[in-house]
Formats: structure tokens, C-alpha cells, sequence
């Protein structure tokens, strides 16, 4: 069981939404009863569901009244009740969305103090994330409390002469009608790489693009060719914390994403510290299962941390919203 990241900011609802999976070889039927963070109301709190063995179904649960919590984390309780007796799991979920603003992406991040920040730490450091949109960009800053930070360079190695270098990496998908099959054929999905260059800058590669074959998208291939201009990119770096900012323009994705308030998408981002914590994966805070696509989840590029830790599925809900409040 798992509850699903809340794409609208909880005041403003209007649903919950709970992932159910039965791991068993024969059938069940039960109740999922799930318990908000205090002050909530549900209507209803309870569900009654079957699932054959190895089924998926994902429930909604109203929301009749929340609150908006400053620390976006948001605890929930879920028990599933059966014949056989009852389990539950405990877990935080985060407000997964953009609000409507158009940043100018000029190293300035006190233009994102109306966006939803995510947080989350690897090994006692800090990332954060937030996003925003507006009619034609949507925008990204990543926040990485990291030590010191290692550029990229035009032959692919560090100024350390080393392989690996620091890095934010980020997926956008659009989200299939329920109906309708994933198809295992293609990609499926939009992927970036934001990296510091060793003069200052900052440059931005398209790693991925959904045509592509699952298996073709995971291969690295060399940066230089995949440099992708359209992005404005800066990365800078402040009192021991690395900035990285974009906007992508939605003209390049394909209508994978439409400018449109309350539209869903998929989207997670992985942070490549590879003097630091190593790989930092935002699906783990989500709590994204493992599926059988994760093997080609993320383009493996050149320079990763991918030596000790695979990363979760690339699908977490994202929303974009008219505002926080």
C-alpha cells in the first residue's frame, strides 16, 4: 500500500489518492481504511476493494477538509482489513506541484518563494526541490547541500581528471489515459541533464525523448552531441549550497505537458554527488515501488553515481496549480 504524492495543495483538495497492490497468489477482498494527518476529514475513509492476485487498483479518497503544512509533509495511515486479519503501513507524502509563476532563470532564487519545495536528505545532506510554470516553461531549481561541486568539460572529465562529475538529471512524462496500455515499445518520456561547466557556465543535454526504444534511452551516448540550447540553464553555487535552475520551453516536449492549470503529469529528478552522497533519488522519497521497468527507468549516461545504487521508476505524480495558497 502506498499513498500517492498530492498534486493540488491540500486546502484547495480535492483527492487523496492510494496505490493497493495484492502480492498474493490468491484473490482478496477487504477494506482500505485510510487515516489523514490530524485536522483532516475523508469522506469517505474507507473503501471496499477485491483484487485478484498480483492486481493493482488506485483508490480515491475525497478529501472534505486539509491544511497546508509549511514542512510539505504530510502523514497518512493506511490499513487494509481482510478476512484473514489486518496490516498497516505508515508513511509521509509531499505536495508534488508547480504554481503559476514565470521565473527568469538569472541565478536568483529568492524568485521561487512561491513555489511548493520538496525536501528530502541523503547521508545528513539537504536537497530541494521546486517547480513552477507559465504558459510556455515550465521551470525547475534544485538545491544541493553538497561539499564542493565538480563541473563538467568539453572532453567529459572533471577538473579533478576524474570520470564522474556533479550533476542534476530530471524525467517528464505525460500521464496515459487509464484505459489505455503502457506501450513497452517506446520510451515514453522527456529526460534532461543539468551540469556546471568549468568556465561558469552551465550547459543542458536531452538525454531522452520518447520515441526512442526503452533500451536505446537507458544507453549513455556522448554529451557533446545532445547539447540542448533551447533550455535556459544556470547553475551557481552559495554558502555551501549548489543551485541548479532551468526552464524548458513546452514547445520541445511534445505536448507531453500542457500549460494548463490542474493538468497531472509524471516527473522525478536524481542528483549525481559523486565526491558526496553519490546518487540522490527523489523516488525514494515518494516511495515509488519498484516495477519491471526500472532497468530502463534513466538514461545510464557517462559521469553518473550508478556504481552502488539503482534508481526507482521515474514516475512520480506531479500537478500544475494556479498558486501554494
Amino acid at each position: 500500500m502506498r499513498v500517492e504524492t498530492l498534486t493540488v495543495p491540500p486546502a484547495t483538495g480535492p483527492l487523496a489518492m492510494v496505490m493497493v497492490q495484492n502480492a498474493g497468489s490468491a484473490s482478496w477482498e477487504g477494506q482500505i481504511v485510510l487515516r489523514p494527518p490530524p485536522s483532516w476529514q475523508l469522506s469517505p475513509d474507507t473503501r471496499t476493494v477485491r483484487l485478484d492476485s498480483g492486481e493493482t487498483q488506485r483508490l480515491a479518497f475525497n478529501i472534505a477538509r486539509g491544511r497546508n503544512l509549511e514542512t510539505n509533509r504530510y502523514p497518512f495511515e493506511i490499513t487494509a482489513i481482510g478476512p484473514d486479519g489486518q496490516a498497516t503501513h505508515r508513511q509521509q507524502t509531499f505536495v508534488a506541484s508547480a504554481p503559476y509563476f514565470r521565473v527568469q532563470v538569472d541565478g536568483r532564487p529568492d524568485e521561487w518563494d512561491d513555489a511548493i519545495p520538496i525536501s528530502f536528505r541523503t547521508d545528513q545532506r539537504e536537497t530541494t526541490i521546486s517547480t513552477y510554470w507559465s504558459r510556455r516553461h515550465f521551470s525547475l531549481l534544485v538545491a544541493v547541500d553538497e561539499q564542493e561541486l565538480v563541473p563538467w568539460d568539453a572532453s567529459g572529465r572533471s577538473s579533478f581528471d576524474a570520470i564522474q562529475f556533479d550533476a542534476v538529471q530530471f524525467a517528464l512524462a505525460a500521464v496515459p489515459p487509464p484505459d489505455q496500455p503502457p506501450d513497452l515499445a517506446a520510451a515514453g518520456r522527456f529526460e534532461f541533464l543539468l551540469v556546471a561547466t568549468e568556465d561558469g557556465g552551465a550547459k543542458c543535454f536531452r538525454l531522452v525523448t520518447p520515441e526512442m526504444r526503452p533500451d536505446e534511452a537507458a544507453r549513455p551516448r556522448p554529451l557533446d552531441s545532445l547539447e540542448c540550447d533551447q533550455v535556459e540553464v544556470a547553475v551557481w553555487r552559495n554558502d555551501g549550497i549548489t543551485y541548479y535552475e532551468c526552464s524548458v520551453p513546452f514547445r520541445l516536449l511534445d505536448n507531453a505537458l500542457l500549460p494548463i492549470a490542474g493538468r497531472e503529469f509524471f516527473f522525478s529528478v536524481l542528483v549525481h554527488d559523486p565526491d558526496g552522497t553519490g546518487l540522490r533519488d527523489l523516488a525514494h522519497h515518494a516511495k515509488l515501488w519498484p516495477d519491471r521497468g526500472d532497468p530502463h527507468a534513466w538514461n545510464r549516461w557517462a559521469g553518473g553515481c550508478w556504481q552502488d545504487v539503482s534508481p526507482l521508476g521515474n514516475k512520480i505524480r506531479w500537478g500544475l496549480c494556479t498558486s501554494k495558497y
